[in-house]
């Protein structure tokens, strides 16, 4: 998972080759969920690193 979301972000930038690799979080949340839900990650540890993660905005 944490590969396949490194490429995506990879590919999705609008940051210069070498840089950063940034996409918009709530996009990044999206792909996390999706490629969880393929993965056969439980619903619930998706929901609480989700949650985890958005604590502070």
């Amino acid at each position: 998972l944490p590969e396949t979301l490194k490429l995506i972000c990879e590919l999705l930038t609008a940051d210069p080759e070498g840089g950063a690799a940034r996409v918009q979080f709530d996009q990044w949340l999206e792909f996390y969920r999706y490629l969880g839900k393929i993965d056969e990650i439980p619903e619930h540890h998706i929901n609480h690193v989700l949650a985890y993660l958005t604590f502070d905005m």
